[in-house]
């Protein structure tokens, strides 16, 4: 019975909702766009303040399926890694902060 203090609640689509207004089957155009946002802004700090200074660190490579998604042995839900892929996240960080012998030259 309807009650003039309550109103009935319209279904909403889960966060993060494909433009058809579905939930997304795949995080993979979710990515792609933050993946195309970091891109430019990363352009643009290169551009700014020059390559010695600012790097973009690409890490995917290890993520990446052949299907063009993501590894779900390193991503079980499509998004966040797992303890082994946290593990290749920090592989790829220690590679990037390594000491570089021929930097500063």
């Amino acid at each position: 019975q309807s009650s003039p203090h309550h109103s009935k609640l319209i279904p909403l689509c889960p966060p993060r909702c494909a433009d058809d207004g579905q939930p997304y089957q795949t995080w993979k155009p979710a990515i792609d766009l933050v993946n195309e946002h970091v891109g430019a802004a990363a352009a643009e700090l290169t551009a700014s303040f020059g390559a010695r200074r600012f790097e973009l660190l690409d890490c995917n490579a290890p993520f990446a399926a052949p299907d063009a998604g993501v590894r779900p042995e390193l991503m079980p839900d499509m998004l966040h890694p797992n303890a082994k892929g946290l593990r290749l996240l920090a592989e790829c960080y220690r590679g990037a902060v390594a000491p570089d012998p021929d930097r500063g030259r």
